[in-house]
């Protein structure tokens, strides 16, 4: 696990690079808008967010006003208040998505798959639940029937993430292995110059409890 000053250091090493390259990408519709920019730096608050899924707590809002204010206000003197952070946490999204994208390993020559749930209510609230209706489904694990999405990821035998997507709770992850196999054989081609890939070896491989200490590193519980 990285320690915040090398955590920062990542993250701002991308800031320098992709921020500029963001702000020309971005559309503009012909009027003039206000744009404040905040006391803290991209890097700080995507610094801060990332730090936030491998720790102890359980919630967010504890994490930022019982550990970043008290213990990490030095390493950030421009901290913004609890709601103020928060109300900037949208604008995150595209740069931590591009961040993590950036920090994929590369194939070994053996790619395992497997999926955890992201359930969005309580079975019992599913007629009722409109955020994400038309785009969460039913689906069943191990553990039971849930309604939500499924959070595929693909790493190598080092434990690296390769590649991650999310689908309706009803897709099952070995249609996601099969779509991905070709995919996958390319990468591994790149990389072992010329070696073939034929099918990917799924679970029989990579023992569960290696899988899960995995998930519980990105904050996947």
């Amino acid at each position: 696990m990285l320690s915040l000053e090398e955590l920062f250091c990542s993250v701002d090493d991308f800031c320098q690079i992709f921020e500029p390259l963001w702000h020309q990408q971005l559309l503009n519709d012909g009027h003039k808008h206000r744009q404040r920019s905040s006391q803290m730096s991209l890097s700080e608050m995507m610094t801060i967010e990332i730090a936030f899924h491998p720790s102890a707590y359980y919630t967010f809002k504890a994490f930022y006003n019982k550990h970043v204010c008290e213990h990490w206000a030095d390493a950030f003197p421009h901290l913004l208040s609890y709601s103020r952070f928060v109300d900037w946490i949208p604008s995150l999204l595209m740069p931590l998505s591009v961040y993590l994208h950036q920090c994929f390993g590369s194939c070994t020559g053996l790619s395992v798959m497997d999926a955890t749930k992201v359930t969005v209510c309580h079975n019992r609230r599913i007629h009722s639940h409109k955020v994400f209706k038309g785009l969460a489904e039913r689906g069943k694990t191990s553990t039971g029937w849930f309604y939500g999405f499924k959070l595929h990821l693909l790493i190598n035998d080092k434990g690296e993430l390769l590649n991650m997507t999310i689908t309706p709770g009803n897709l099952v992850t070995q249609t996601m292995a099969e779509g991905r196999s070709e995919t996958i054989a390319n990468q591994c081609l790149n990389c072992w110059r010329g070696a073939l890939v034929k099918s990917l070896q799924i679970g029989a491989m990579f023992h569960r409890s290696s899988l899960k200490r995995f998930l519980s590193r990105w904050g996947f519980n």
